[in-house]
C-alpha cells in the first residue's frame, strides 16, 4: 500500500471509530477539557495577578524625622550619600501638614504654627539585611539636622516568611495537580482505546506492520485531545467574562486593576497543536500496547 494510501486509510478508520463510538469519545474528550481548563484558569489568573503582586513594595524603609531648623535638602544629600541607601525622598513640612488635615478634616488657621519638622522617606537596597538595616539607622541618627530616625522590619520577616509558605504551598499543588491531570488525560485515552484488540488481531493477520496498526488510534487521539483543549479554551474564556465584573469591583476597593483575560490566538493554536500531541503520543503508546500483546 502507498504511502497516501496508507493515510487515507488511517483518517477513513479514525472518523469512522469516532463515529462508532461516539459516546464514549465524547465523555472522554469531555474528561479531558476538564482535565485541561483547571490549570488554564490557574494560568489566566496567576498572569492578571503577576503584575499587582510585583509592585507591592518589598524593600525596607525609614522614616527620618530632621530638626526644626535643619536643611532638609543637606540631609537627605548625606543620607543619599550612605551606602544600602536606594531612594530619599523628602515632605517639606509644610506639606506633611497639609496631608495631615486633609487626612483629619481640619482646617489649618491662617498664621498657625506647624508643629511638623520635614520628614524624609529612605528607601533601601532589595539586598539590605536587618543588621545592615539597624547600623544604618545609627548613622543617619548621627548626621546633622536629623532628629529621630524611625523604621520597622517586621513585616518584611513576615513576608519572608508567608513567601517561603507560598512557594512550598505551589510547588505541592502544582504536583498534586499535574498528576490528576495526567491521571484524567490516560484514562481519557484508555477510555477510547480499549476496544481495540479484535482490530489488532484481525490487521495482524493480514501483515500489518506496527505504524500501520496504531496510526488511527493515534491520530483518534490527537483529534479528542486537540478539541479537548478548544473545549477547555471556551469555558475558561465564558469563566472569565462572568468573573470579571465582581474581580474588577473588588480590586477597586484597593486601588488596582484586575481583569482576566486567555492569551491570543498564536497561543490558543500552540495550546491545541501541544494537547495534540500528547494526545497522538499517549494513544500511541497504549494502541503499541495491545499491539505487543497480540504478538505474544
Amino acid at each position: 500500500m502507498s504511502f497516501f494510501a496508507q493515510r487515507r486509510w488511517a483518517l477513513r478508520e479514525t472518523v469512522r471509530a469516532i463515529a462508532a463510538d461516539f459516546k464514549s469519545f465524547s465523555l472522554a474528550t469531555f474528561l479531558a477539557a476538564l482535565a485541561f481548563s483547571i490549570p488554564l484558569f490557574l494560568g489566566v489568573l496567576a498572569h492578571a495577578l503577576y503584575t499587582p503582586l510585583t509592585q507591592l513594595p518589598t524593600q525596607m524603609e525609614m522614616t527620618v524625622f530632621a530638626q526644626h531648623r535643619a536643611n532638609a535638602l543637606r540631609v537627605e544629600a548625606a543620607i543619599q550619600a550612605l551606602p544600602h541607601v536606594s531612594e530619599v525622598l523628602v515632605i517639606p513640612r509644610e506639606k506633611a501638614l497639609a496631608e495631615l488635615n486633609d487626612r483629619l478634616g481640619v482646617k489649618t488657621r491662617k498664621g498657625a504654627r506647624n508643629p511638623l519638622p520635614d520628614v524624609l522617606v529612605v528607601k533601601l537596597e532589595p539586598s539590605t539585611t536587618l543588621a545592615t538595616a539597624q547600623t544604618l539607622a545609627t548613622d543617619i541618627e548621627a548626621l546633622k539636622g536629623v532628629d529621630t530616625v524611625a523604621f520597622d522590619t517586621a513585616w518584611q520577616e513576615k513576608f519572608k516568611a508567608l513567601s517561603q509558605v507560598a512557594k512550598t504551598t505551589l510547588l505541592f499543588v502544582t504536583v498534586v495537580m499535574g498528576l490528576l491531570i495526567l491521571t484524567a488525560l490516560v484514562a481519557a485515552v484508555r477510555l477510547t482505546t480499549a476496544p481495540i484488540l479484535t482490530q489488532m488481531r484481525t490487521l495482524h493477520l493480514f501483515g500489518s506492520s506496527a505504524s500501520f496498526a496504531i496510526r488511527p488510534w493515534a491520530w483518534r487521539g490527537f483529534v479528542q485531545m486537540g478539541l479537548a483543549m478548544l473545549m477547555a479554551w471556551g469555558a475558561v474564556t465564558l469563566a472569565c467574562l462572568e468573573v470579571n465584573g465582581p474581580l474588577a469591583e473588588v480590586a477597586a476597593l484597593y486601588d488596582l486593576t484586575l481583569k482576566l483575560s486567555l492569551p491570543t490566538s498564536p497561543w490558543l493554536a500552540l495550546a491545541v497543536l501541544g494537547a495534540g500531541l500528547t494526545g497522538w503520543f499517549v494513544s500511541a503508546l497504549f494502541a503499541l500496547g495491545y499491539w505487543q500483546r497480540v504478538l505474544r
